[in-house]
């Protein structure tokens, strides 16, 4: 960049000063010349990169313009504060000296030749980055510088910081970005491993080793774990990692094959002799190559009880495939007999049977607890003294016999089924008797008998004793109540009691008949008040008691018909007439008396219902009847109340 000095002149003002003081010298006036010139006042100077100082002037009143002289340097270019001392002098040695300040200050940041700098791949490392530039108004070319340690080779992105210092203070950064990425996995050194053999185990492997493009030499690792003590073939696989998080594999054949047998330690093994069993066997022994000690194992189930030699099989398997076989002989011999647990056995008692015994034991050499086995036939129902026998057999031909007695007894009466017997009840008379049952305890047949005299007739309790006897004699008794009692109504006869139908008023009535079950008298009475004058239909209550006082009730149905006849029946209680009111007509029967709550119908002379009325005024002292119903003539009426008064008679209405 180009330095442009600043220069600084006097200005016009000095000039016209010079030119008017001259102007005053021509007439003779500085002489002598005894006057300093004018004292500046001096502007600081200032730059940002150099400051190229000019001579300033001044005015001289006798001289005009006096430029200013110094020793001082007139270039600057180092940053900092610097002062002039100017001198001034006239023609007649008359000097001042004024003081001017120089500043060099640059505050302008370097500016990088790139706006971003490019990102540096690479796969493993960097060791090295050509610094960026940048150019500054006062530097010129400034080479960037970083703190970041060469060479790079952490995995991943890692910033640069570059950083452009003028040297005056002004101080800038950049970024740069440097990936180091490893995408390559390492490369094993052989191509295939060859196979490791052996007939028992593998202890340890030699690790396999692999070049990598960033980590150089590598080892392999396995997760397997040694020793391979596994028959047949087992896979190692080798892993080989760079760090970087590139890996690769390669396997290897472990093959691990066992063809020798176990030796028996043993050429013969002798003979186990017992003489009820053998419950255990001490196992023999083979040496084998690789499981070393190997003890026998068999398949004969233990304890061994079976009389005579039985042969048992080792078998040496040392787990691999390979095996060997070895006999030997277990001698079983039992030539005792068994001990009954018991000297003499109890007798067994029953009343009725023995359907069980239970089993006596034995103590046997070998067998331990054997229990007996009797020659009777079950159940043992015969009444007296049975002998059992009993065997004990320890199943190795060795026999013992015990006898036992069995005794029954039957001292036992039969049991009523029924704790009570229900009182028998008959109407009148009992000719005969349904037997009650009871269980015997022997299950035999029972005989039952009783103490009745019969049949029994009389009205009565009686108490009949019925037996149970057994078929060894045994008897037992229970009571039973005999009631013959009479709670039957009499029977009436239907034909005798047909309904009544009669004109005006019934004056007498046919008693009808009735029958009772046990033939004692029947006593007949009713509710009928004669005559029974009441109109329509009516009932009557026939009532039949027996001699023991049961009753049957019988209704007879009565109907009394209304006809012109039946008003010669009855005398004239009263003429009405109408109250002659116009508004309210109606007919009062003053010298009829009645209760509230009564019926009146009222019917003409041919038997005809003309009126019927529950509700009445009776604020005349008689029975009030609409007017307006009735004509003139005569009429019937009965009047019934609910306290089963009743009025009937006829009256004439004249109009």
């Amino acid at each position: 960049m180009k330095r442009i000095p600043i220069r600084i002149h006097t200005g016009l003002l000095f000039t016209m000063i010079a030119f008017v003081l001259g102007s005053f010298n021509s007439f003779g006036q500085c002489s002598p010349d005894i006057t300093d010139p004018v004292t500046p006042i001096l502007p600081d100077l200032m730059g940002e990169c150099v400051v190229d100082v000019s001579s300033p002037t001044t005015t001289d009143f006798c001289d005009g313009t006096i430029t200013g002289t110094t020793t001082d340097p007139l270039i600057y270019t180092a940053e900092g504060t610097y002062t002039i001392s100017w001198t001034f002098t006239d023609i007649a040695g008359n000097s001042i000296v004024a003081a001017q300040n120089v500043i060099v200050d640059d505050f302008t940041d370097p500016v990088p030749d790139l706006a971003l700098l490019p990102v540096v791949n690479a796969e493993c490392e960097v060791s090295s980055i050509t610094p960026p530039v940048a150019i500054d108004n006062c530097s010129a070319v400034i080479t960037a510088v970083t703190s970041t340690i060469f060479p790079i080779t952490t995995p991943g992105s890692t910033t640069v910081v570059w950083s452009y210092d003028d040297g005056n203070g002004n101080v800038i950064t950049q970024n740069q970005t440097v990936n180091i990425q490893d995408l390559s996995s390492p490369v094993p050194d052989l191509g295939n491993l060859a196979d490791v053999t052996s007939e028992c185990e593998v202890a340890s492997i030699s690790a396999p080793s692999a070049t990598d493009i960033c980590s150089g030499f590598l080892l392999g690792t396995t997760s397997t774990v040694f020793p391979i003590t596994v028959q047949g073939t087992t896979v190692v696989t080798w892993a080989y990692d760079d760090g970087n998080g590139n890996t690769s594999t390669q396997n290897q054949n472990v093959v691990i094959n066992d063809i020798t047998a176990p030796v028996a330690d043993l050429p013969t093994l002798d003979d186990v002799t017992a003489n009820c069993q053998v419950t255990s066997l001490t196992a023999p022994s083979a040496s084998d190559n690789c499981s070393g000690n190997v003890s026998g194992t068999t398949t004969t189930a233990l304890p061994i009880t079976t009389q005579g030699t039985t042969t048992i099989i080792w078998t040496y398997d040392d787990g691999n495939g390979n095996f060997t076989t070895q006999t030997q002989d277990v001698v079983i011999d039992d030539n005792i007999a068994p001990v009954a647990d018991l000297a003499s056995l109890p007798s067994v008692t029953g009343e009725c049977d023995v359907t069980s015994l239970t089993p006596p034991t034995a103590t046997d050499n070998c067998a331990g607890a054997i229990t007996g086995t009797h020659n009777a036939i079950l159940p043992i129902t015969i009444q007296g003294t049975t002998i059992v026998t009993w065997t004990y057999d320890d199943g190795n031909g060795n026999i013992e016999t015990q006898v036992q007695e069995v005794i029954i007894n039957d001292v036992s009466a039969p049991v009523p089924d029924l704790p009570t017997l229900a009182d028998v009840t008959a109407d009148c008379s009992l000719t005969a008797l349904t037997p009650p049952t009871a269980t015997d305890n022997c299950s035999g047949f029972v005989t039952v008998s009783n103490d009745a005299d019969l049949p029994y007739t009389t009205i009565g309790t009686y108490v009949v004793t019925w037996m149970y006897t057994d078929a060894t004699g045994n008897i037992s008794a229970q009571t039973q109540n005999i009631i013959i009692q009479d709670v039957t109504g009499p029977v009436v006869d239907p034909t005798t009691i047909e309904p009544i139908i009669a004109d005006c008023q019934v004056l007498a009535l046919v008693t009808p008949t009735a029958t009772d079950d046990c033939g004692g008298n029947v006593t007949i009475t009713n509710d009928a008040v004669l005559p029974i004058t009441t109109l329509g239909a009516s009932t009557i209550t026939w009532t039949f008691t027996d001699d023991q006082g049961n009753v049957t009730t019988a209704s007879q149905d009565v109907t009394i018909n209304l006809t012109e006849t039946c008003l010669d029946l009855v005398t004239v209680n009263d003429v009405i007439t109408p109250n002659g009111d116009d508004v309210n007509d109606f007919w009062v029967m003053d010298n009829v008396q009645f209760t509230d709550g009564c019926n009146v119908k009222i019917f003409n002379r041919w038997g005809t219902q003309l009126y019927e009325t529950d509700s009445y005024d009776n604020t005349w002292n008689g029975t009030s009847v609409d007017g307006d119903i009735l004509p003139g003539g005569v009429y019937y009426y009965i009047i019934q109340c609910d306290d089963n008064v009743s009025f009937q008679g006829y009256i004439t209405i004249v109009r």
